[in-house]
């Protein structure tokens, strides 16, 4: 699982879904989560990550042909988030707007970063040098991208811009490690599943239910040439 850092195809789009809500201010509290405080910053970017992929693939839709963005993913890209409604459901909110979708997302996917840090903590998981070359890595690409447009940004002007004025380079870098520790743990997670099904267990298991797995499916088709 690589770490994306996806930024809106029109710079400076995604910052107006977050300053919306009226808390970009640098250091002031989202919410918190098991009593750990969720800074602006840190919203920010997992807000307008999320907010920045389904603006990406209903603009290229939307390029095709007028209306195909909403068409196949649902959202329009010409009109604000909190300006219309969510197609799907989100427990506690009657009539969700999209922007309610981006928020619910955001805070689900911040709850999982806490966990993972949480037993990342308990089971000595941390990252190493590789993962810091990695870090620094995107972050230079991001600072690429911020200097090669036709109005060339510094990193800390153009995080700004995208995120909100909460965002810094540090800020950014911590979420970036966050994310990259988040991976590891999810790499540690997924093989410790496997090892739990062993090929020994799985034959055991299979050997007991013959009748329920040891099925085929089959169908004949007469094409008459």
């Amino acid at each position: 699982i690589a770490v994306v850092v996806v930024i809106a195809i029109a710079l400076g789009i995604g910052g107006f879904a977050v300053s919306n809500s009226g808390m970009l201010q640098r250091g002031k509290v989202a919410f918190t989560v098991g009593g750990e405080e969720v800074k602006m910053a840190e919203y920010s970017y997992y807000y307008n990550q999320i907010f920045s992929q389904y603006f990406n693939y209903s603009y290229q839709y939307e390029t095709y042909s007028p209306g195909m963005g909403v068409m196949y993913t649902g959202y329009d890209c010409t009109v604000a988030p909190d300006q219309q409604a969510y197609i799907g459901e989100i427990e506690g909110i009657e009539e969700p707007t999209w922007c309610d979708f981006f928020d619910y997302t955001a805070r689900q996917q911040i709850k999982y970063a806490k966990a993972c840090e949480k037993y990342a903590a308990e089971n000595d998981i941390k990252l190493g040098e590789e993962d810091y070359a990695e870090a620094d890595s995107i972050i230079e690409e991001v600072e690429a991208s911020a200097k090669s447009g036709q109005t060339p940004y510094s990193l800390a002007a153009y995080l700004r811009t995208f995120y909100g004025k909460s965002m810094s380079v540090a800020a950014f870098r911590e979420i970036t490690e966050t994310q990259l520790l988040v991976q590891k743990v999810n790499d540690v997670r997924i093989d410790e599943y496997k090892a739990s099904y062993s090929d020994e267990k799985i034959n055991e298991v299979y050997n007991k239910e013959l009748t329920a797995y040891g099925v085929v499916s089959l169908r004949n088709y007469v094409i008459n040439a």
